[in-house]
């Protein structure tokens, strides 16, 4: 079972998301493997939160504490300019010598991230220990069920043929590939309510 999470909440949610992600081809390509990633990556999903309890999205966490799922609500892609550019000295900070890169991979999924409101799935993960037991779906069912009921789609990108595979059991139909950076895509994937 999933449940919203409280800001309270948002070093659990990092923590979660960190050990998770650890083993992301995306991720990786940013923040390299070694004994600063997980601290960082808690770091960078803390950040990520905090925009989200701050009105722009919703926070989702596992019963259990084991999976978390970062939505932003529809219109709130890209969102107004002001909180990113408040936000930017810490990422700055957080990631130095990779913030022009990650800057250009966020610019070429921007240009192809859908214009007509939906919820946007940036994140979701499952400790590694407890991936492939369904608490992934279960943590998406809520803001899928409420797509449904309003009418409303929903998209993300998937990072690997693994994660595409287990949205489109969930009705996300995969778009074409976007390159963020030489030798490194993802799969945007659109789910129109049903």
């Amino acid at each position: 079972m999933a449940r919203l999470a409280t800001e309270s909440e948002r070093g659990v949610v990092a923590d979660v998301l960190a050990r998770a992600f650890a083993r992301d081809p995306v991720i990786t390509a940013f923040i390299a493997e070694g004994p600063k990633q997980i601290p960082k990556l808690a770091r960078y999903f803390e950040l990520e939160s905090r925009l989200l309890f701050a009105g722009f999205g919703e926070v989702w966490l596992d019963d259990d504490l084991l999976g978390a799922a970062l939505w932003r609500r529809p219109g709130w892609y890209p969102g107004p300019a002001w909180p990113q550019l408040r936000m930017a000295p810490r990422y700055v900070r957080l990631f130095p010598r990779e913030f022009v890169k990650a800057s250009r991979a966020m610019n070429a999924t921007g240009r192809v991230h859908p214009r007509e409101p939906h919820w946007y799935l940036y994140a979701v993960g499952v400790v590694p220990e407890e991936t492939g037991k369904g608490r992934g779906s279960a943590l998406l069912e809520p803001v899928l069920e409420r797509c449904d009921a309003d009418g409303v789609p929903a998209y993300l990108e998937a990072s690997t043929a693994d994660n595409a595979r287990l949205y489109e059991r969930l009705g996300f139909e995969q778009r074409d590939e976007v390159e963020m950076l030489p030798g490194l895509s993802v799969r945007p994937m659109w789910r129109e309510p049903r």
